[in-house]
């Protein structure tokens, strides 16, 4: 069942922001939300930990026109809250790709083998997933035309995608590569990052972002269709 706060202050703690965009919009018309950047906007959620792990619920007009907070507010108090309850992870695609992380390659294989043979002893799915996740790591290596990509969530893998608005996380990344950087939306819990200036054109990019929502089916929404662009000197991000 979930709970109705009837004050701010006892909601609060429990305010997250989740990215969306108008084609994926997966929180309703009348969550309170803003515009980020470009056509992302954040809206305004509460967490709830479960059983299941963790989920979250918008924020609904009700909640917030009893609080007497504006929307502005409300994105600002839960992306602070983001920041310090589901700190950044930025890692190499290839590195990520074999990790025993949730959210990650290998992790995902896991759970295809787990359904597909429910029976199987656990060593059995960690070897075939390892396997799976090594030989398409090697692959991207071999064919990728694009420089080493990373991958930008959080610690937990949940709405990982709004950390890229969180503070200094693009700027820093851009600066250390001493390149602007393209965002490629994987979807609503991670992104990619790849540095500007190798072989990478428009085409090629947003067939990546297809062919990544393509896959997505029923898992999860994507976030977006689109491919995003960050300017290290402006700090804003337009669509590409």
């Amino acid at each position: 069942m979930e709970t109705l706060f009837r004050n701010y202050e006892d909601a609060k703690p429990h305010l997250i922001c989740g990215l969306e965009t108008a084609p994926y919009a997966r929180f309703g018309e009348d969550v309170p939300r803003i515009g980020c950047a470009a056509d992302l906007e954040a809206a305004a959620c509460l967490m709830q930990r479960e059983k299941e792990g963790l989920r979250c619920r918008p924020v609904t007009p009700e909640e917030q026109k009893g609080w007497g907070i504006g929307t502005k507010q409300l994105i600002e108090a839960a992306l602070d809250n983001m920041c310090s309850l589901f700190p950044p992870l930025l890692q190499p695609l290839d590195i990520l790709m074999e990790s025993r992380a949730k959210g990650s390659v290998r992790d995902m294989f896991h759970s295809l083998l787990q359904k597909q043979f429910p029976h199987a002893a656990e060593s059995r799915l960690d070897q075939a997933a390892h396997y799976m996740s090594g030989r398409l790591a090697r692959q991207i290596r071999e064919t990728s035309e694009f420089a080493p990509m990373w991958v930008l969530s959080n610690e937990v893998w949940f709405n990982g995608a709004a950390s890229i608005f969180y503070p200094d996380v693009l700027r820093s990344f851009a600066e250390k590569m001493g390149r602007n950087c393209y965002i490629l939306p994987s979807s609503v819990n991670a992104v990619i990052l790849l540095p500007e200036g190798w072989r990478e054109t428009r085409e090629k990019l947003y067939r990546m972002v297809e062919s990544a929502n393509r896959q997505m089916g029923d898992r999860e929404k994507p976030l977006s269709d689109n491919v995003y662009y960050y300017d290290r000197k402006s700090g804003r991000i337009s669509v590409f």
